[in-house]
């Protein structure tokens, strides 16, 4: 009768225990996989929230714009001659500052 080898006992003794390692790493992929579905949906969610938000907050300066606009359609139709002075004086500064690059 011929003794089995030391490498192949440890192989046999071993071999229960590597099924459940196996089995374990299934378990742990399997895990992860749902933890990164899991986040990527709260990344989504929260991505959707901030368009939200940043669609009101645009909806809101528009209106606020849209206010100001008309603030100074009046006021240049009450003082016609001092609007026609303050933007020639704008565009002398803003002319000088750019002919100074």
């Amino acid at each position: 009768m011929v003794e089995k080898s030391t490498a192949a006992k440890v192989e046999e003794a071993a071999e229960p225990n590597l099924a459940d390692v196996r089995q374990d790493l299934e378990r742990l992929r399997a895990e992860i996989a749902r933890l990164l579905d899991a986040a990527g949906q709260g990344a989504k969610d929260l991505a959707d929230e901030a368009v939200t938000a940043a669609e009101v907050k645009v909806e809101s300066a528009g209106v606020w714009a849209e206010g100001r606009c008309e603030t100074v359609r009046e006021t240049i139709r009450a003082r016609p001659l001092a609007a026609c002075a303050l933007a020639a004086g704008l565009g002398l500064v803003l002319g000088q500052v750019l002919l100074r690059r």
